[in-house]
């Protein structure tokens, strides 16, 4: 875990893009295209990456999963077929297929 405010150096490999996101980002991933057109419309998203617990507003725009705020918990509603990655949080899947992350 980072803080903010800095610089950082990091040595990777050319084929290696390191990625620095804050505390509660979701980040969703699709195949490698060449360009816009070759994005198939029913599987666009293949991977979805949860760092933390997610912000009110994270899948805002995707129509492949909701998110949905409760009193202690975040229910996370996916299509079926995607990869969910989770770090740094608590969390469990129920038998439906919702994960549920806990704060």
């Amino acid at each position: 875990r980072l803080q903010g405010g800095q610089v950082f150096t990091v040595q990777m490999e050319l084929e290696r893009i390191p990625v620095f996101v804050r505390q509660g980002a979701v980040i969703a991933e699709g195949p490698a295209v060449q360009h816009t057109g070759e994005i198939n419309k029913e599987n666009r998203i293949e991977k979805i990456r949860i760092f933390g617990y997610p912000e009110a507003d994270s899948l805002r725009y995707e129509s492949d999963g909701s998110l949905i705020h409760e009193q202690d918990s975040t229910r996370l509603i996916f299509k079926q077929g995607l990869t969910v990655e989770v770090y740094d949080t608590d969390y469990t899947i129920c038998d439906d297929g919702t994960l549920v992350i806990r704060l």
